[in-house]
């Protein structure tokens, strides 16, 4: 008799997903950066609808400490967020806070659904 194949292991995703979540927060990072709002939106359609950086010159946002964890279609990331922002009119603004974001899968791909 053939010996029984061994069961396949169910394709374990997290590699895949972590770097497509990643990708995500590097798009919503690099979005801020160009001051392009349309890009923003692309990997976060919640953003507040009053979103303008029109009065910005420069946005430099760093996270910092990212940590991925996922159950099942949905990933919480929690990350420190550096922000230094150069206003058109007046000084530079920097903040640094914990920041949880709330994703989830659509599609091929993933989403942020929430930023808190």
């Amino acid at each position: 008799a053939e010996p029984a194949e061994p069961p396949r292991p169910v394709a374990d995703t997290t590699a895949v997903d972590t770097a497509a979540v990643r990708d995500v927060l590097s798009a919503y990072t690099a979005g801020y950066e160009r001051l392009d709002v349309p890009a923003i939106r692309r990997v976060f359609p919640g953003a507040p609808a009053n979103l303008d950086l029109s009065n910005v010159r420069s946005y430099r946002l760093v996270l910092d400490n990212v940590e991925v964890t996922f159950q099942g279609d949905r990933a919480t990331v929690k990350a420190v967020r550096r922000v230094k922002a150069q206003m058109k009119a007046g000084s530079t603004q920097e903040a640094t806070s914990a920041t949880e974001f709330l994703m989830r899968r659509a599609g091929s791909g993933w989403v942020i659904e929430r930023v808190r």
